[in-house]
């Protein structure tokens, strides 16, 4: 059973690490650009009418955006129109310095065309639309018409997805047309000779990243183009482009080799290790125990102290019940006396009657010396005790010493195996990365049906590391007998109530049982059932020291100590406790550094 939960753990934190490596993580009042979509329409007269929808998908609460359109290289901008679509609704934006809703202001320089739009908006997308016209955007030479122009610009500091820009020439059938695109190297450029038309497309540009469409076409193209400069640049530009291509082409064919290796170095690295984990079960066998036979029930009493039992079943540090479940033994041992005084409903007071105890005892000694009188102390003395800070960490700090040892002296019975606890430590480690390192490698081939084979790598490392850490259980041959005796007791006890107890045997054994029941928790339970199962003359006769302390009270010792000495240490122990082909990488110097924005 307890097997069944680390496997279970294991499938949930692995689960939680590939959700957090492929979730993005958003923070309030963020924005993402979904779409990004431009049509230029060029005149006969070298100007351009130009159309920008942008999609804001917006994370919190907004004022609005803002725009910028750098002009430097050209004429300048005219015809304004700025309008907003949200929710289905377009609503025209007019031009106002009142910065109210659905208005805009405009300023306008001769290096730069600014806007910024009020719309308030949360949680919620909306396309913003630019239209302008730009003059003199075409440069007519003596051999060619150019178009060269940083339509998106460096200064969008968020990606722009699903890009598409579209130009479109004032005539159709141009045989001589070109066009070249630089920025990002995962786009893509058409050029449509016979529609007069380019088309770039790209499914993000990176923030800070421009994209600059450069096109030469026939001066008969933009007859009407006062733009002009005497000279001839067609087969130097055509050179020009060549370089950058070719540099772009060698940069892409790096990049793919790049990704190639690191992605071939990853399913080689996950592949070994997975394989390397597997030959390491076989060649660190430990020392295997069989698998324990079903639970009974088991009425023999522990061959060992109620503390040192539960630090056998759980393998841990003596908690507060197990230091409850002490001093009962003490009480039964005659060394103290547990009586049930004072007003207070849980009240007790415990009694010295062995002085040497407090020799022997750091723990005890000071809740008899610091929190008692010398003699004794009681319930209520300790919960005032525990409320100063100093007083609760000098009680955590002698709790903790007692905790290590009685630790050690369960741990020199010889129950444990640390060849084996350190091959599970081992085990569960190789498994976790060897699995991490599968689940990476899914993720980058998960494009490929192989990939299905490392699900179930991922799944057999879960079976391998599962049945190894069963086979070798923390504990040594004799201890793991012990620890199935011990489970078929506490078995018992959870169960008790489905059989009658005088049939197990009479007050006497449930006298010593009781410490037990107090160190794994299961005090109520079976005060419950000696009620149900037993007269109170039973109970006040052959009880023992038990009866009054345990019994006859509206609660038990060992629960009533437990609350308020795990409340006494609670404020110590919790302090303590980022053609038509690709685009080219370079520019070729084209007018302005394109547009820009972002939102407020």
């Amino acid at each position: 059973m307890r097997n069944k939960w680390w496997v279970l753990g294991f499938i949930a934190a692995l689960c939680g690490v590939f959700f957090f490596l492929t979730t993005p993580v958003h923070a309030d009042n963020e924005y993402d650009i979904t779409r990004y979509h431009v049509d230029v329409n060029v005149l006969k007269n070298g100007d351009a009418e130009l159309t920008q929808r942008i999609t804001y998908k917006f994370d919190g609460d907004f004022h609005g955006v803002y725009y910028n359109q750098d002009l430097r290289g050209i004429k300048g901008a005219s015809n304004v129109n700025v309008s907003v679509l949200q929710n289905g609704v377009t609503s025209n934006m007019q031009q106002a310095e009142t910065e109210a809703n659905n208005t805009y202001t405009l300023q306008q320089t001769n290096d730069n065309l600014r806007l910024k739009l009020f719309h308030a908006i949360s949680d919620d997308s909306a396309t913003f639309t630019y239209r302008y016209l730009l003059h003199g955007v075409i440069t007519n030479y003596n051999d060619t018409a150019e178009l060269n122009w940083k339509i998106i610009g460096e200064k969008w500091d968020v990606p722009l997805k699903n890009v598409l820009i579209k130009i479109q020439l004032p005539q159709n059938n141009i045989k001589e047309l070109q066009g070249w695109t630089h920025g990002t190297l995962d786009g893509q450029t058409t050029v449509k000779k016979q529609a007069g038309q380019v088309l770039i497309r790209a499914k993000e540009n990176p923030e800070n990243q421009f994209i600059e469409s450069h096109l030469l076409f026939p001066i008969s193209v933009t007859p009407d183009n006062p733009n002009k400069v005497d000279k001839n640049v067609k087969q130097k530009l055509q050179q020009q482009e060549a370089e950058l291509a070719r540099k772009a082409n060698e940069e892409r064919k790096r990049s793919r080799q790049r990704t190639t290796v690191i992605k071939y170095t990853v399913l080689a690295v996950s592949l070994l290790s997975t394989v390397g984990w597997w030959l390491w079960r076989w060649r660190n066998p430990g020392n295997p125990q069989d698998s324990l036979p079903p639970l009974v029930h088991s009425y023999e009493i522990p061959l060992h102290s109620a503390e040192i039992t539960q630090i056998i079943i759980e393998n841990k540090d003596p908690d507060s019940k197990a230091f409850s479940a002490y001093l009962l033994e003490l009480a039964a041992a005659k060394k103290i006396t547990i009586e049930k005084t004072g007003s207070k409903k849980n009240d007790y007071t415990v009694s010295l009657l062995n002085e040497s105890l407090l020799d022997k005892d750091s723990l005890l000694k000071l809740l008899f010396t610091q929190v008692g009188d010398g003699n004794s102390f009681s319930l209520k003395q300790l919960d005032k005790f525990g409320k100063k800070p100093k007083h609760s960490s000098q009680l955590y700090a002698v709790f903790s010493s007692w905790q290590k040892r009685v630790f050690r002296e369960a741990r020199d019975l010889g129950y444990y195996d640390q060849v084996n606890a350190g091959l599970r430590i081992a085990a569960l480690w190789a498994t976790i990365i060897s699995s991490f390192l599968l689940v990476i490698t899914i993720a980058v081939f998960w494009d490929k049906w192989w990939s299905w084979l490392l699900i179930g790598a991922i799944i057999m490392n879960i079976i391998l590391c599962y049945s190894y850490r069963k086979r070798r259980p923390k504990y040594s041959t004799s201890g793991w007998q012990l620890f199935y005796q011990i489970s078929c007791f506490k078995k018992m006890l959870q169960d008790i109530g489905r059989f009658d107890m005088k049939k197990v045997g009479d007050l006497i054994l449930w006298e010593q049982i009781l410490p037990y029941a107090v160190a794994f928790g299961l005090a109520k339970k079976v005060i419950k059932e000696l009620r149900t199962n037993f007269s109170a003359e039973e109970l006040e006769t052959n009880f023992g020291v038990y009866y009054p302390i345990v019994i006859l009270g509206a609660t038990n010792f060992g629960t009533a100590f437990n609350n308020s000495f795990s409340s006494a240490i609670t404020s110590s122990s919790s302090s303590i406790s980022g053609g038509s082909g690709g685009f080219s990488g370079g520019s070729s110097g084209g007018f302005g550094g394109g547009s820009g924005g972002g939102a407020f």
